[in-house]
């Protein structure tokens, strides 16, 4: 950065990766479609120190994963500055979005702004976190406003379509490691089949009850692979299993505006 104090101020659009799978050792792709919850972050970057201040209504374990983050950041990119979030207000449902919002506005402090080249490389110190692709899939919010498909290492397709959808958080589950896996080139491309097929139906107008063959289809992998359990669903409301941080799986009640 520069030798001056950097300001920023952003509001985004909470995303969540609504049909996504991951499988040890594979790529799978993520569909990340914007909700109606709002995330303001407004950062202060300044050209010494290594200290990340965060305010206190930000989620302890998104202020820790954060924080690792900014520490990450620094170490690759070489450089000393401390950053204080200045202000946060969020309805945000999905927790880990709170992790991309806040690391997106210390990024963009850090570097003057955001586009999309920047993301693409902030992807590879979420990696290094741990951080899975359902999560990183969400970063390139801060630069698309419609539903996308995006693939570790691959790029990213947006809808030409707007679509939002409401949800909010029933349930976050131990992910755990699956167990031996079988077929596991069919299991991905089962997986791969449930993210085109929802693309697809909202290219075409679909809402909700019509995805509900996809979310299923996403979500009975999730059972058959971490055992996660659902609750049952409607036409017009339907449930959609996640990933969460740090091990976590988490099912989202989902339903049109």
């Amino acid at each position: 950065m520069s030798g001056e104090v950097v300001r920023v101020k952003y509001e985004f659009a909470e995303h969540v990766p609504l049909i996504h799978v991951p499988i040890p050792g594979r790529r799978n792709p993520v569909l990340v479609v914007p909700t109606t919850n709002k995330v303001m972050v407004e950062a202060e970057a300044t050209p010494a120190g290594r200290t990340l201040k965060l305010p206190a209504n930000i989620p302890q374990e998104v202020a820790e994963i954060a924080t690792n983050f900014y520490l990450k950041l620094l170490e690759e990119v070489g450089i000393s500055a401390s950053v204080e979030i200045t202000a946060y207000d969020s309805d945000a449902a999905y927790a880990p979005y709170a992790y991309v919002a806040v690391t997106n506005a210390v990024i963009g402090a850090l570097s003057g702004g955001v586009d999309e080249e920047i993301l693409w490389a902030a992807t590879t110190v979420d990696s290094a976190l741990g951080v899975g692709d359902g999560v990183k899939a969400l970063r390139f919010s801060a630069v698309k406003s419609r539903p996308y498909v995006w693939r570790s290492g691959e790029g990213i397709i947006e809808s030409s379509r707007e679509f939002t959808t409401v949800i909010n958080t029933v349930a976050i589950r131990d992910l755990g490691i699956p167990g031996k896996l079988i077929e596991v080139d069919t299991l991905t491309h089962l997986a791969g089949m449930a993210v085109v097929a929802a693309f697809r139906t909202l290219e075409e107008g679909g809402m909700i009850r019509e995805l509900i063959s996809a979310l299923r289809l996403a979500n009975a992998l999730w059972h058959a692979l971490y055992g996660v359990e659902l609750p049952a669903t409607t036409r017009e409301e339907t449930h959609a299993v996640v990933e969460g941080l740090r091990g976590k799986a988490i099912v989202l009640r989902v339903r049109n505006p």
